[in-house]
């Protein structure tokens, strides 16, 4: 599922946050996907059984609770004490977006993608647009939201959302980062 936004996932993103928000000895977050990707946005699977689903009179949409804790774990990401540092290899689409616009500094793999794709579905990304917007400013958020494009780093870097497009070890980068935050 290349590390999708299922319910579990974000819970266990925020325990993680609330955790080192906590320790007051911290003083840095990687936050890094599994499998050669960083994340591949929101759980279609997750999503299917409430996306398009007649709801009964009186009954509460079930994405809106979904939406509202994701909403609020990009914010306290971003309300992080320490700095945070995102390492994005594979994809980082939709919520991984998101997410990634929360971190201090933003290391990529040369073929890491990030985008939107929600938007040829007809599904604007209202949840993370804030979140773009104070990263790349307006005019870029604005192209990268809308458009459906898929970037790549460097494109990424171009924009102003990769501080540093990593060719080699990424492990080693991440190190030299920390190293430069320490």
């Amino acid at each position: 599922s290349r590390n999708a936004l299922s319910e579990a996932m974000v819970d266990a993103l925020f325990a993680a946050c609330e955790r080192a928000a906590a320790d007051k000895d911290l003083r840095g977050v990687v936050l890094r996907g599994a499998g050669g990707h960083f994340c591949a946005g929101g759980s279609l699977g997750g999503f299917s059984k409430t996306i398009g689903q007649p709801l009964t009179v009186g009954e509460a949409d079930p994405l809106v609770p979904m939406n509202r804790r994701f909403g609020a774990l990009l914010q306290a990401l971003c309300a992080l004490p320490q700095w945070l540092i995102v390492a994005v290899e594979g994809a980082a689409m939709g919520g991984g977006l998101g997410l990634v616009c929360c971190a201090d500094r933003v290391l990529a793999r040369a073929g890491a993608q990030f985008g939107t794709p929600e938007v040829t579905l007809g599904i604007v990304p209202a949840q993370i647009a804030p979140f773009v917007v104070r990263r790349m400013g307006g005019a870029a958020a604005r192209r990268w939201l809308l458009t459906g494009e898929r970037f790549d780093a460097a494109a990424a870097q171009r924009a102003g959302l990769v501080d540093e497009v990593v060719d080699g070890d990424m492990d080693a980068a991440v190190q030299a980062a920390i190293a430069r935050h320490a």
